[in-house]
């Protein structure tokens, strides 16, 4: 399968405005590539494939990253007509029906995700999006905080897992050395909430203060 899309005379620059797109480099890129002609093929083979609901998932997903929406939906709805409790089967039938411009019905089935799977925070973020646009500010509003509860209590989490790791006495800077992606607001809350359960305490006061894990006697 070439580079190109429909209007592209240029193998080059369509490839890099793809892996813009998809925050990948070209060689990820040609992989996904390869992956999706190889699932192409196999559907073409054997129509069985089409009751195979885990392969049609991954299926989707590739033609979702290439932005072949309407074979990606057909996708997406055999899937849950497969798997109807399958979480990434309605987030990515959501996701296409919003770039189709569907947006109820990308709603719905984000609905639906939500109902499977409440504390993941994409779907919160994208039923946000959704309400959003549809002017229903005040519940965009509510659930765009919901996810970003969900996250930042997703980071505490493993914040908790990177403290179990460290050593006896440790300081912010090697949780963040283990964990770049958090802010310091996050690791002190973590470290507020396990300090609060009578896990750790703080020896030195200050910017490089040091914690100490407190070893509970049984």
């Amino acid at each position: 399968m070439g580079l190109t899309h429909e209007g592209c005379q240029n193998d080059t620059t369509c490839a890099k405005e793809a892996c813009n797109k998809l925050y990948i480099t070209l060689d990820e890129l040609n992989d996904l590539q390869e992956e999706l002609a190889k699932y192409e093929q196999d559907m073409a083979r054997d129509p069985h494939n089409w009751n195979n609901w885990m392969a049609l998932s991954q299926y989707g997903y590739l033609l979702l990253q290439f932005e072949r929406n309407k074979e990606a939906l057909t996708a997406c709805e055999r899937v849950t007509e497969l798997k109807p409790d399958y979480y990434w089967a309605w987030y990515n039938q959501s996701t296409v029906l919003e770039r189709l411009r569907r947006y109820k019905e990308a709603l719905a089935a984000c609905e639906r995700a939500i109902e499977i799977r409440f504390y993941e925070d994409l779907g919160w973020h994208k039923r946000s999006i959704l309400l959003m646009i549809l002017g229903q500010g005040e519940e965009a509003f509510a659930a765009y905080k919901r996810a970003t509860e969900l996250r930042q209590s997703l980071k505490r989490k493993i914040v908790f897992e990177v403290v179990s790791r460290l050593p006896n006495q440790f300081q912010y800077a090697d949780i963040e050395r283990a964990y770049p992606e958090v802010s310091r607001s996050t690791i002190c809350r973590a470290l507020a909430d396990l300090r609060s359960l009578g896990q750790v305490r703080r020896i030195q006061q200050g910017r490089n203060a040091i914690w100490e894990k407190i070893q509970i006697e049984t």
